[in-house]
């Protein structure tokens, strides 16, 4: 498996572009897809700089309905595939800090425009070796204790659009997050009960950790238990954090765009 980052909040090359966002391509040894988009065209320039060619995705994910993850997806120009996504990512929603909208930029119908939306709260298998978790469930211990955003009743808003990718290796599993709204332990253990796999091979991305609270203390334990091999942090995880984090376990890296992953 090859993990190739288009877009991150850490960038280390200057001939790239990047933006407070999150977009993956990833390339198994049967299929080629996209994750997430970040929040503008900077995933398709740095994928002709980088000799990604996305016409050859078979399909597409949204990790959920924030404005950095999805807005992207409205300069999709490549052929109408598949775009795996939960239902209410196209809820309303508003940033904490800032009041501003901060979900996606185009609507159901439009975005439908340019791909096959197949929207799930549950899980769906779209390979035999790839599972789109859907609505994750939440034990209370390892749920995040602030989230980010506000509903259109400007009270928080749960996120429960937030899901995440389960990939079926021989090694074991291969989770993705995008930001890991649902409390990265939560999608493991959903990922491990889901696949059947107790093995947990790697977990990448997003796993919004701001500080060194009890959230991140329960990954590390978590991690720890459980004999997670590979950690790669990336967008919004706190440099902090991942400091923290690559002290306490083995095998971490801090991603940041244009960087390849092998798996």
């Amino acid at each position: 498996m090859r993990i190739t980052v288009l877009n991150d909040d850490r960038n280390l090359r200057s001939d790239l572009k990047n933006e407070h966002g999150f977009s993956l391509w990833i390339q198994t040894e049967k299929e080629s897809f996209l994750f997430d988009a970040g929040q503008s065209e900077a995933y398709l320039y740095n994928a002709e700089k980088l000799g990604v060619n996305l016409n050859q995705a078979d399909f597409a994910v949204l990790s959920h309905g924030d404005y950095d993850h999805g807005n992207g997806l409205k300069f999709w120009n490549g052929k109408k595939i598949p775009l795996y996504l939960h239902p209410d990512a196209f809820t309303y929603r508003t940033n904490k800090k800032t009041g501003n909208y901060a979900g996606l930029n185009q609507t159901e119908g439009e975005l439908s425009q340019r791909f096959q939306l197949i929207q799930n709260k549950t899980p769906v298998w779209i390979t035999p070796q790839i599972l789109f978790l859907g609505e994750i469930p939440r034990r209370e211990g390892y749920a995040l204790s602030v989230l980010p955003m506000n509903g259109v009743d400007g009270n928080e808003y749960a996120q429960p659009d937030d899901s995440a990718l389960a990939l079926k290796t021989e090694r074991g599993l291969v989770v993705i997050t995008g930001c890991g709204h649902s409390g990265v332990c939560n999608v493991l253990d959903y990922a491990k009960k889901l696949t059947h796999e107790t093995r947990i091979y790697a977990v990448l991305g997003g796993f919004h950790l701001k500080d060194m609270g009890a959230p991140t203390a329960q990954l590390m334990d978590y991690c720890h238990r459980n004999g997670v091999t590979n950690v790669y942090l990336s967008h919004c995880t706190e440099d902090i954090v991942c400091a923290q984090i690559s002290q306490k376990l083995s095998n971490v890296q801090t991603l940041s765009v244009g960087e390849v992953v092998e798996l």
